[in-house]
């Protein structure tokens, strides 16, 4: 599905057709070739990706590591 996130820009989010779970979403603000994962769900191989940033760090659970600079909200720009 699709909604507007804080900047006002379309966030289109993506699920498993399984389960549903939502896996991943590209937001319009960050530009046509970065998406974001969510790597809470990933329990194994993290450090097989490079991870640019944490973004929305107010919603983090706490049990979650530290893995990337962490922003409170979006990115600056």
């Amino acid at each position: 599905y699709v909604y507007h996130g804080d900047s006002g820009k379309a966030v289109n989010c993506y699920y498993c057709p399984h389960c549903t779970t939502h896996i991943y979403h590209h937001q319009e603000v960050m530009g046509p070739d970065t998406i974001v994962v969510r790597t809470g769900l990933i329990k194994e191989g993290r450090e097989k990706f490079e991870v640019g940033a944490e973004i929305f760090g107010k919603a983090k659970m706490d049990l979650e590591p530290k893995i990337a600079e962490t922003f409170e909200t979006l990115s600056p720009s």
